[in-house]
């Protein structure tokens, strides 16, 4: 009896579900900011959202690693990552200025920061491992950045001095656990592509087009969300003998994640160009909206 294939959401649908989740997890953040006004008993609602909210992240990274390997123009993608990356350094800027009139967040100690800044860097980095020869060593720029934050970020949290040097706008939200899976995304693909030629050798079958079939996607699937678990766990269990300013104690249920993964069909699905356009700028519109209805129903920033 033949294998049922398992593998039903495209990329499409993991967009989706990612953007879901992200929605999820930002009324999540601002039930927490006005939690005074709804009540304390929202508290354990605010936990829900916010720990199904960490689906949302590994989902993107997921789908960044995809479309870095099948684009025919890395900097075009990157490129769109930038645009929406840009306009909300902008709003945050305009934010700071305008708003608060508080130039001192400009610094590195500003209180949240932008999860784009995670996926241009991670995006730089993927393009880099994705390029010939010796531009793959490119890769190393990025994630020095990323460490570097990470490690300032560590170094801040412990001594209590902000690093005005090293901007905000250059803090990856994630850290190195972005970029980690990032890393384990991208090596999922050459490891399964060597074990599946090194099969079809041995049973005379056809490379190519095992590359096709659902039972290669199956093992791919597999080896990254391997790579994805054990990166997730062993940050936890750091956290718990280092100072954890990336609160991985609740960031590890973006292990949540994983059916999501494991179901994955290796396919693109819907793309057409208005839901391209979308979903880069799904992130600041939904944002907007979501302040909009806290604010209107509370009457305050």
């Amino acid at each position: 009896m033949p294998k049922k294939n398992l593998q039903i959401l495209d990329r499409f649908w993991l967009r989706i579900i990612a953007m879901t989740f992200m929605v999820v997890d930002h009324i999540g953040v601002l039930m927490w900011n006005y939690r005074t006004d709804i009540g304390t008993g929202a508290d354990t609602a605010i936990q829900i959202l916010r720990f199904l909210g960490r689906i949302a992240f590994p989902l993107f990274i997921l789908m960044m690693a995809e479309g870095m390997h099948f684009t025919r123009n890395g900097w075009k993608y990157i490129g769109r990552i930038a645009i929406i990356y840009g306009l909300i350094i902008v709003g945050i800027t305009i934010y700071i200025f305008g708003i608060e009139k508080n130039p001192s967040l400009m610094s590195g100690d500003f209180p949240g920061r932008n999860p784009f800044t995670d996926l241009i860097l991670i995006a730089f980095f993927l393009f880099a491992l994705n390029s010939p020869s010796w531009k793959k060593s490119l890769a190393l720029i990025p994630a020095g950045v990323i460490i570097l934050g990470h490690v300032l970020m560590e170094y801040e949290a412990r001594t209590g001095n902000a690093v005005l040097w090293f901007p905000y706008y250059l803090r990856p939200d994630y850290g190195v656990f972005g970029l980690l899976i990032a890393f384990g995304f991208y090596l999922a693909r050459p490891i399964t592509q060597l074990m599946a030629k090194k099969m079809c050798a041995s049973y005379s079958l056809d490379y190519e087009m095992y590359l096709e079939s659902p039972d290669f996607q199956r093992t791919l699937n597999i080896i990254g969300v391997v790579f994805y678990a054990t990166i997730t766990i062993a940050m936890w269990g750091l956290s718990y003998v280092m100072y954890d300013p990336y609160n991985m104690s609740w960031q590890s249920y973006c292990l949540l994640a994983i059916p999501f993964m494991l179901l994955y069909s290796g396919k693109r699905g819907y793309n057409a160009k208005w839901f391209r356009v979308f979903s880069y700028a799904f992130f600041p519109m939904h944002l907007i909206i979501l302040f909009l209805i806290f604010f209107v129903s509370f009457g305050h920033v």
